[in-house]
C-alpha cells in the first residue's frame, strides 16, 4: 500500500513518516518512508521491499496534471490538520479515481508519538482499506473516451490574422471551440464547465519536454504545426510517432497570405481522421513506452493493499 501524507511543506509530515516506520520496527509489516517525488521515481524497488510505503511532501503536489499517474500508485491520501482547509479541493480533484482522501486525527499527529499514531493508523487504514473496494464513478479520462479534440498548435498565436481567419472557418462550420494557451495543468484542467468540440491549445516547442511528453500524449489528438519555426522541435518530432499523434503542417503559402479559410479546407479531411481515431480507437498504450508494471496486490489478515 502507498499512503501519502501531505502537510504545508513536508516537514511535519516527514517527521510524522519517520516516528510511524521507527515504531512499526517491532511489527511483521515492513515499512519504509521517502519524499513524494522519490518514491514516484522508485515505485518498483519500494513495492517490492515494503508492505506499506509513506510518501511525503507538501499537500500541494496533488495538482491536476499528476493526478492519472498519482492515483496509479497512491491508495491513500492522509492530510496534516494544518492544512485541513485543502482537504475539501483535494477530494473534488481526486472523486473520480479509486483513492481514499483522510483527514489524520489531531491529536494522533500531534503527539509525534510513533508508538500511539501507528497503532491508531492500522485502525484507520483497516476502515480505509475497505473503502477502496468502490468502482469509479467514471473511466480513466483518456483520449479513447473524450469525443472533444484537443490539438496542440506548435508555435500559433491566436492573435495571428491566419490562425483568426482559420478558427473563423472551423465555426463556419457549426464547431464550437475552445482556445488556451498550452501549459501542462490547463491541459489536464478538466474544462467540463465548458461545452466545445474542439480544444486548439497554442504553444512553442519549449514547452513540450521528454519527461512530460507521455502525460502530453494521453491527451493531445493532433499537432498543427506553424511553418517557418526554427527550433529544436525537428528533434522531438520521433516522440509523436512514437505515440502515434498525427503531425500536420500548415502550407507555407496560405500561412503567409493569411488564408486560414483555404488552409482548413486542404486539412479538413486530416482533422476528421484524427477526430474518427479520436472516438472509435483506444488510446496508444503510453504505459508501455514508460515501463510500467502493474501493481500487485498483497493480503495480510484484514488488510488488502498493493
Amino acid at each position: 500500500m502507498f499512503v501519502f501524507i501531505g502537510c504545508a511543506g513536508g516537514g511535519t509530515s516527514s517527521m510524522f513518516c519517520q516516528r510511524i516506520v521507527k515504531a512499526s520496527e517491532n511489527s511483521t509489516l515492513k515499512t519504509s518512508f521517502d519524499d513524494f517525488e522519490s518514491v514516484m521515481r522508485h515505485e518498483k524497488e519500494l513495492s517490492a521491499e515494503s508492505d506499506i510505503i509513506f510518501a511525503y511532501g507538501g499537500i500541494d503536489a496533488i495538482r491536476p496534471q499528476i493526478v492519472y499517474d498519482f492515483t496509479r500508485l497512491f491508495d491513500v491520501v492522509l492530510i496534516a490538520p494544518q492544512v485541513r482547509f485543502r482537504t475539501k479541493a483535494k477530494k473534488e480533484l481526486l472523486a473520480d479515481y479509486p483513492i481514499v482522501v483522510k483527514d489524520i486525527d489531531a491529536r494522533i499527529f500531534g503527539l509525534m508519538d510513533g508508538e500511539r499514531a501507528l497503532d491508531g493508523l492500522l485502525e484507520e487504514l483497516i476502515t480505509i482499506d475497505n473503502e477502496r473496494g468502490y468502482q469509479s464513478k467514471k473511466k480513466e479520462n483518456n483520449k479513447a473516451d473524450d469525443k472533444n479534440i484537443d490539438i496542440f498548435i506548435l508555435g500559433g498565436d491566436r492573435k495571428e490574422v491566419f490562425f483568426q481567419a482559420f478558427t473563423n472557418a472551423l465555426r463556419k462550420l457549426g464547431l464550437v471551440l475552445l482556445e488556451e494557451s498550452y501549459s501542462l495543468e490547463r491541459l489536464y484542467t478538466d474544462p467540463s464547465e465548458e461545452q466545445y468540440d474542439l480544444r486548439l491549445l497554442y504553444g512553442s516547442s519549449s514547452l513540450i519536454t521528454e519527461e512530460e511528453f507521455p502525460k502530453f500524449a494521453r491527451r493531445i489528438d493532433l499537432v498543427l504545426e506553424k511553418p517557418f519555426l526554427y527550433s529544436n522541435f525537428d528533434k522531438k518530432r520521433h516522440w509523436l510517432e512514437d505515440y502515434q499523434i498525427p503531425l500536420l503542417s500548415f502550407d507555407p503559402v496560405t500561412y503567409s497570405r493569411a488564408e486560414g479559410e483555404l488552409e482548413l479546407e486542404r486539412l479538413l479531411p486530416d482533422i476528421i481522421d484524427a477526430s474518427l481515431y479520436t472516438e472509435f480507437t483506444k488510446e496508444f498504450d503510453t504505459l508501455l513506452s514508460e515501463q510500467t508494471v502493474p501493481k500487485q496486490r498483497k493480503h495480510f489478515g484484514w488488510f488488502s493493499w498493493r
